[in-house]
């Protein structure tokens, strides 16, 4: 993540962007590990979106119903 953030910010990104899928009927572990650490990495929720609207033929293999989660985080200039 700090690789992907680092070129951005070269290129004049100013925000950064991720989405992911929980599931809803069960507990993922990797899924609640990896919204741990980008949280801590300075990223939040900013939207529930609705994946069968943004991804109608990719949502029509999902094994389930999720959450779909977008998460924002504002970069800033690295400090030299």
């Amino acid at each position: 993540a700090m690789f992907a953030e680092a070129e951005c910010r070269k290129t004049g990104c100013t925000i950064m962007q991720l989405e992911v899928l929980v599931p809803k009927t069960f507990h993922h572990a990797g899924k609640e590990r990896m919204q741990a650490w980008y949280q801590r990495l300075g990223y939040k929720v900013v939207k529930l979106g609705s994946f069968d609207e943004d991804y109608p033929e990719l949502a029509k293999i999902l094994s389930g119903p999720t959450d779909y989660k977008i998460f924002e985080k504002k970069l800033v200039e690295a400090v030299a």
